[in-house]
């Protein structure tokens, strides 16, 4: 199951260290786009409450900064956030060929001349993905809801009973986490395929990269499926930490002093976030691998031409 996982791990050495600190740094870049980016969003969001609750304010002012802050947030996207991811799945390539080597120039060779335009256009494709995978998982966990408030109804479970109330929703919150996740990473997976499909093989066309994207997710080799519950499964590791195990971490701290609370707090998120961050890395390796490979399970990597 987890072949092409090892296969990664293995490939990736010996500049695993490298690779992984440098793509810290630009998660980290990218992080604090999107953050600065985000900023007006609070401040359209008390624009609209106070227009709805008071009718203070100006309608059209209020639907153009709301226009404007989206437009932002999408160029942003699209000029620099997937340019840069683009730069990560070239580190990672570059590691794992053996005849590439990766450097801290790899994250931003996507921003010249025709990769660049290239890049904005496949960006633009994945906005569409992007927003279909949250509109369907909008409506599976609204159903997963539905279905589990029945549930509570039918097995008179009140809400006074808190810690039988608390079960119940620690287990909703991971079988929603679950079903969403398996939409939310054919999406990743596909949008990585095709920002690997580009700096593999830059001088093709857009079409090009988006359908060797998809053709790499139904090869011939009958891998996909086991290659796509491991990262199923590794991911499932994140929704436990986040959900029932954090949650349970957080009910013991209620019993010790405020101040002792905040400080573990603090160090258990530093301690979850590098926990998350290493199992990302891990998946987007494999992801990275297994397109490279076109799903073989062998260690040879197709070299590029």
């Amino acid at each position: 199951m987890f072949n092409f996982t090892k296969l990664f791990w293995h490939n990736s050495k010996p500049q695993t260290g490298k690779l992984l600190g440098a793509n810290l740094i630009n998660l980290v870049i990218i992080l604090l786009l999107f953050s600065i980016t985000l900023l007006p969003i609070q401040l359209i969001m008390n624009m609209w409450l106070m227009y709805m609750f008071t009718g203070q304010g100006n309608m059209v002012s209020i639907v153009l900064a709301t226009l404007g802050s989206v437009l932002l947030i999408l160029l942003v996207y699209l000029f620099v956030v997937f340019p840069l991811y683009t730069g990560s799945t070239r580190s990672y390539r570059n590691t794992l060929l053996s005849n590439k080597s990766m450097t801290l120039k790899d994250f931003f060779a996507s921003f010249k001349g025709r990769i660049w335009r290239k890049a904005v256009l496949i960006a633009l494709f994945t906005i569409l993905i992007l927003f279909i995978t949250q509109l369907i998982n909008y409506f599976l966990s609204s159903g997963i809801s539905k279905i589990a408030e029945l549930i509570i109804q039918n097995a008179s479970i009140s809400s006074a009973d808190q810690s039988a109330m608390m079960v119940v929703q620690t287990i909703i919150a991971v079988i929603t986490g679950l079903v969403t996740s398996i939409f939310t990473w054919l999406a990743v997976i596909y949008i990585t395929n095709a920002a690997t499909s580009l700096v593999h093989d830059p001088d093709s066309k857009v079409k090009v990269h988006l359908k060797n994207a998809w053709l790499s997710m139904r090869n011939k080799n009958k891998t996909f499926l086991k290659f796509f519950i491991s990262i199923i499964v590794l991911n499932f590791i994140i929704i436990l930490l986040y959900g029932p195990i954090y949650t349970w971490i957080q009910l013991g701290l209620s019993g010790i002093s405020q101040n002792v609370a905040s400080i573990v707090t603090v160090v258990l998120n530093i301690v979850f976030f590098i926990i998350r961050y290493l199992i990302f890395f891990v998946i987007i390796g494999t992801i990275v691998q297994y397109f490279l490979n076109h799903g073989e399970k062998d260690q040879h990597l197709h070299q590029i031409k």
